[in-house]
């Protein structure tokens, strides 16, 4: 539960208080500043983008795999298709 409540004490925090004192213990004041950094001048689309190319093809790809292996329905041990 801990990395949670950090990873949120983190983004609503602004970056001015704790790079003043250098802890995040929570926010003096809540700000959306950090998620409009992210998605203006971070190219966040792109890196998206890519992300879902990544996934998309992954899954495909298992899907073209799995399709070879089972071919009637029922895996047969020899067509077994494994990596190890």
């Amino acid at each position: 539960m801990l990395p949670y409540v950090w990873m949120v004490a983190v983004a609503v925090t602004p970056p001015e208080q704790w790079r003043a004192t250098g802890q995040i213990a929570g926010p003096s004041q809540w700000t959306a500043e950090n998620f409009r950094t992210v998605l203006s001048t971070l190219r966040f689309a792109r890196c998206l983008g890519n992300s879902l190319v990544a996934a998309v093809g992954t899954v495909l790809l298992s899907l073209v795999c799995n399709k070879k292996v089972v071919s009637d329905g029922q895996p047969s041990v020899d067509r077994h298709f494994s990596i190890w």
